[in-house]
């Protein structure tokens, strides 16, 4: 599981001892910001679509592409459909959500496919704020 920023930015350093990749959002953001999630007072700090966050699960993702190595992610990140849409344009093919979820995912999923493919990775990897990213793909 890669739920620290030191795991995501090192993940070349583990590819020889794993089969697979698989993203914790929920601990990856909380430990990207030292902020509690269980804190209401610190929600500012849970944007799962802030550059850093996403800048960490990029580089998990180039490494497994790079290297034959399937990444997934699996958190509320999966099944959000603006989160989900962003991780597939950064490269993401697997993504571990509830079944309840699946058909909103797969909608979202094939509608980025077909309308959204143009927007390039490091046109979201440069991104300012979360909101700018939420207009890109609206």
């Amino acid at each position: 599981m890669v739920e620290t920023p030191s795991v995501a930015l090192n993940t070349d350093q583990y590819i020889q001892h794993v089969d697979f990749f698989s993203i914790g959002t929920n601990d990856l953001i909380q430990y990207t910001y030292a902020a509690d999630r269980g804190l209401s007072t610190l929600n500012k700090y849970q944007d799962p679509l802030d550059v850093s966050v996403l800048r960490l699960i990029s580089n998990v993702i180039d490494t497994g592409l790079k290297n034959d190595i399937e990444v997934s992610v699996c958190g509320d990140m999966a099944s959000d459909k603006d989160s989900s849409i962003i991780l597939y344009l950064l490269g993401l093919r697997v993504f571990s959500i509830a079944p309840s979820q699946g058909p909103n995912i797969i909608n979202s999923l094939i509608h980025a496919k077909e309308n959204l493919s143009h927007i390039e990775k490091e046109e979201i990897l440069s991104s300012t704020d979360s909101q700018s990213l939420r207009k890109l793909i609206s």
